[in-house]
């Protein structure tokens, strides 16, 4: 009896097998990779695009952003339908990205030089649904990994909050191809799994939003305005733009900045309450410690703090009355 089942299994998942690849032979026999898939060339092909977003890393030292996850398009195209009844009722396919017509996605401000070329893969999933014998759906998600310039303002540090945008664009122009935000679904956010799937704090910074919209490029300016003659089509491209929001995440910047000031003060104000034979020695010991916590707090500690719009370091608001404080409690003592 198991004898039997099994060779039934085996028969079943070879006609199965036999299904698929007479699919693929009916449908990639005439196609044309590099054809537009549409029947009527003054059609556009219209790509719905969504950002699915893994990881942001922020470099506030070279004002960029590098963004990490998977672009998810899917358009229709109508060269690969099929009657799902003369393939043993299959309506979906997997295949190379190559056999496909895809639209030529680039990165409108990317700074990694000659690596953008690389920021999104050229291999990919791809799904092909049919829908009819006419057309048929086509899914691809590639990763990606994508490095934009950033303006930043530190002038509220620690409390600052930024937001930095990376532009895509189909090199086809809007008479070819016209890129649409993926059901007008805002881009999502998984930078954690299981129990931390709600994370969104990464290094120093906190993701607080991810939004997008759609703008148009035509005669070298930007318009929300989507253009609707053919002649305006024919010399405008679709431009995605997926924004990040987010701000510092600093929990311990004010205990890192008050306690070497109390400190400081307290070294400064002890000596005026010992004896006079050793006030000599420990003035001489405030003295030295205060000068130290300047040097750190105005050269290490302030180096590695971010500069404002105004290039001055962004925790001076902090250190300066800190430091005038035990400098006066020091003169109005003595």
């Amino acid at each position: 009896m198991e004898l039997n089942t099994r060779n039934v299994l085996v028969l079943y998942n070879k006609t199965y097998s036999e299904h698929q690849t007479a699919l693929e032979k009916a449908i990639f026999s005439n196609y044309v990779n590099t054809r537009r898939p549409v029947r009527n060339i003054s059609t556009p092909v219209e790509v719905s695009v969504h950002f699915h977003i893994v990881h942001v890393s922020v470099n506030q030292e070279e004002q960029t952003m590098t963004v990490h996850g998977h672009l998810y398009m899917t358009w229709i195209d109508e060269f690969l339908g099929w009657d799902v009844n003369e393939f043993n009722g299959i309506r979906m396919t997997r295949c190379s990205k190559w056999r496909v017509w895809q639209p030529k996605i680039k990165v409108a401000n990317s700074v990694a030089g000659i690596y953008s070329a690389f920021e999104i893969s050229s291999h990919a999933h791809v799904l092909v649904q049919s829908l009819g014998k006419e057309q048929a759906k086509v899914e691809m998600y590639p990763t990606f990994s994508i490095k934009v310039g950033c303006n930043f303002d530190y002038s509220d540090y620690p409390k600052d909050v930024n937001s930095c945008t990376l532009a895509v664009f189909a090199k086809q122009r809007m008479s070819e191809v016209r890129l649409k935000n993926y059901y007008n679904y805002p881009p999502t956010l998984s930078i954690g799994w299981g129990s931390q799937s709600d994370k969104r704090v990464i290094s120093d910074f906190e993701i607080l939003n991810v939004s997008h919209y759609i703008t148009y490029y035509k005669h070298g300016n930007s318009s929300t305005l989507e253009p609707i003659t053919a002649n305006e089509l024919a010399v405008s491209w679709s431009i995605l733009h997926t924004t990040v929001y987010f701000r510092r995440h600093s929990v311990m910047f004010g205990i890192s900045m008050l306690l070497p000031c109390l400190v400081s003060a307290a070294f400064n104000i002890l000596p005026f309450f010992i004896p006079s034979l050793n006030y000599s020695v420990y003035t001489l010991l405030s003295n030295v410690i205060i000068q130290h916590d300047n040097v750190v707090q105005h050269g290490f500690v302030g180096a590695a703090h971010p500069t404002g719009s105004d290039g001055a370091a962004a925790n001076t608001v902090y250190t300066s009355p800190c430091n005038s404080w035990y400098r006066q409690s020091y003169i109005k003592l003595s």
